[in-house]
């Protein structure tokens, strides 16, 4: 649980935990987020990462349920290929529940076969 207001907090070490446990010297992160995390936290969602000296690399995705199709995941494929995220890395998704739904399936999707 975070304490409202402070998950970007650069004292706060949650949303860096939350990308897991990475080896010395990996300093970049991926994160899926709505248009309306990117509008709102953009800015301090970049701060904290770099601040922390990790290099984030962000797809942002309408939020909406109509934007539940398969060209949403399509766009996260493709950024995460672009990315070139390990198969068992994790990534961090921030948004809504349609957000965490097309995430959930392009992370169900990436490397498998």
């Amino acid at each position: 649980m975070v304490a409202h207001g402070t998950l970007f907090d650069t004292v706060n070490s949650q949303l860096l935990d939350a990308t897991g446990v990475h080896p010395e010297g990996y300093n970049t992160r991926f994160a899926v987020v709505d248009t309306e995390v990117e509008a709102l936290y953009g800015d301090k969602l970049h701060s904290y990462f770099e601040h922390k000296g990790i290099e984030l690399t962000v797809c942002v995705v309408n939020g909406g349920e109509a934007d539940k199709r398969s060209e949403a995941v399509d766009k996260i494929l493709d950024d995460l290929c672009a990315y070139k995220l390990r198969r068992r890395e994790p990534f961090l998704a921030i948004g809504g529940g349609c957000v965490l739904d097309i995430a959930g399936m392009a992370a169900c999707l990436y490397r498998r076969g």
